[in-house]
């Protein structure tokens, strides 16, 4: 066990721990935020959440308070309903992504189907506006399409 000091200035312990099973682990840093910091000792018995981390190639190891949660402060059952909220957004998303690719793939084939037909017969605005309504009508039942107005 080694006192030291890291380069931000935090006081912490370098040393060698054992878990309940008997697996040991060297170098594992338990930093002055750690319950009872002060009176750990050679020989203690501490309780707490082993972190691991690849630092530089490297296992590191930290050991953080009992109370400490390793799911960055969410808790479990916070942290499930985090993740159940964001596959319901994530979904809605999707299907809010699928109609807007729906919305502009009708809009832009009426638009080029449109201007082909008022191509052929010369253009004139009220017959294309009828023709893009009809051809909008025509796609939108094809591709399964309901506007939104």
């Amino acid at each position: 066990m080694e006192n030291r000091t890291s380069a931000k200035g935090n006081k912490y312990i370098r040393a060698t721990l054992k878990d309940e099973k008997g697996a040991e682990f060297t170098d594992v840093a338990i930093f002055d935020k750690f319950p009872d910091f002060a009176n750990i000792i050679s020989g203690s018995t501490l309780e707490g959440n082993l972190v691991s981390k690849d630092y530089q190639g490297k296992t590191s190891y930290t050991l953080n308070s009992p109370n400490s949660a390793p799911t960055g402060g969410f808790g479990g059952a916070g942290g499930v309903k985090m993740m159940e909220k964001k596959a319901e957004s994530i979904a809605k998303s999707q299907d809010r992504k699928e109609e807007g690719i729906k919305h502009s793939s009708v809009f832009r084939a009426s638009y080029e189907t449109a201007l082909a037909e008022a191509g052929v017969h010369g253009f004139d605005s009220d017959a294309y506006k009828t023709s893009f309504e009809k051809w909008r009508k025509y796609y939108g039942e094809a591709w399964d399409f309901t506007e939104p107005f």
